[in-house]
């Protein structure tokens, strides 16, 4: 079956916007001047260091300036293509890349300083097609899916394969793991959990689309949102559907945001819901102008900010978290380019990677939107 045809069995309307972002996908660099095609970074951030895997390379920058510490490689190769988001190993001093284009997971070996270039700890290289999603660690155990569909459970000593699980399309999300299961979802609309041991499958949940969007843990339960507009509350340990949202108008695609008593979903129409976690109670809607494909973040005061990133318009949409209401945040860039990409915050700015212009990397104030540094820094007119 054709990959568009397999997507979903409800949103024919959204296949134009699929078309768009698999084509962001698979097309990058290439193009002269300021306007770079590609596919959407990801971003990490993580003891005042950002992380930031930009297609030709991985970079470090220095979160509170700016300023650039180190790349990988060390001179731009589009060969590899960096999309997956980076995850740090903490435990064992790494951090794991991987790339599109090479189907290679880098097990980067971080010096003692923040600004020393990293060297290469192992590879993996058994998968055989491209990485997207970001993985997850548990243990000794690197997670990560694959778009070959399947998922890669890589030894986090030496970068040897321990079980890999195959679905029957591409792995786009990142998995999730809760005590010793893995929670997996594929393309080929079906939610996996995986005994985190060996890899064997402990049950499985059919939806009604694709799902690209990782699935999370809020009160107890496994929540996730589908292609096919739909939204899931699933028991952890059994995989039946505690309850079902079918009015959705549009593809779940975003990753949701969970505060202590809400979930946050926002679907690629604009639409953006907040359910009681405990009751399923819609508490409010909000619709927007804007394409939601990326994950937002709350700011730190209380929780009483959500910041999107608007795929299309590539502005940052700032809502009331209690009531949904718009609010101002920031200012209207002349050309702000597209926001595919998840937003990342280590609580006093919110960090973007905007795509189809020069600039490469954003820092915003969070409690106003103010820019506080750009990558490249803008010539001055």
């Amino acid at each position: 079956m054709k990959f568009w045809q397999n997507i979903s069995t409800r949103s024919r309307p959204q296949l134009a916007l699929g078309c768009l972002l698999l084509m962001l996908l698979v097309t990058f660099t290439g193009c002269s001047g300021a306007a770079r095609a590609e596919s959407w970074p990801g971003l990490l951030v993580q003891e005042e260091i950002l992380y930031v895997a930009n297609v030709d390379q991985v970079q470090a920058f220095d979160s509170q300036s700016g300023e650039s510490l180190w790349a990988f490689p060390a001179e731009p190769d589009a060969k590899s293509g960096f999309y997956s988001t980076p995850v740090l190993d903490e435990e064992r001093g790494l951090l794991l890349v991987a790339g599109f284009n090479d189907q290679t997971v880098y097990a980067l070996r971080l010096g003692d300083s923040h600004d020393q270039t990293p060297g290469l700890a192992w590879e993996f290289s058994d998968a055989e097609g491209q990485y997207v999603g970001a993985g997850t660690i548990a243990g000794d155990l690197f997670l990560i899916g694959n778009g070959d569909g399947k998922l890669y459970a890589i030894n986090l000593a030496d970068g040897s394969l321990v079980w890999s699980f195959a679905t029957q399309d591409r792995i786009w999300a990142t998995p999730l793991v809760v005590d010793e299961l893995v929670y997996v979802a594929s393309l080929d609309h079906h939610c996996y959990a995986l005994s985190l041991k060996s890899g064997a499958e402990q049950w499985q949940l059919e939806t009604a689309g694709a799902i690209a969007a990782s699935p999370v843990l809020a009160g107890g339960h496994i929540w996730l949102g589908d292609f096919g507009d739909q939204l899931y509350q699933v028991d952890p340990q059994s995989g039946e559907v505690v309850w079902i949202f079918e009015d959705g108008e549009s593809w779940f695609w975003a990753t949701p945001l969970v505060s202590e008593s809400t979930i946050y979903f926002a679907d690629v129409g604009g639409e953006v819901f907040a359910f009681d976690i405990a009751s399923q109670e819609l508490l409010w809607s909000t619709a927007t102008d804007a394409i939601f494909r990326g994950q937002g973040v709350f700011s730190t005061d209380g929780e009483q900010l959500i910041l999107l990133p608007a795929h299309e318009r590539g502005l940052i949409y700032a809502l009331d978290a209690e009531t949904g209401d718009n609010l101002p945040w920031g200012k209207v860039l002349e050309n702000p380019g597209h926001l595919p990409g998840n937003l990342v915050t280590d609580g006093e700015r919110v960090y973007a990677a905007p795509i189809m212009i020069s600039t490469r990397v954003q820092a915003f104030e969070i409690s106003n939107g103010k820019e506080l540094w750009q990558y490249p820094v803008a010539e001055e007119k």
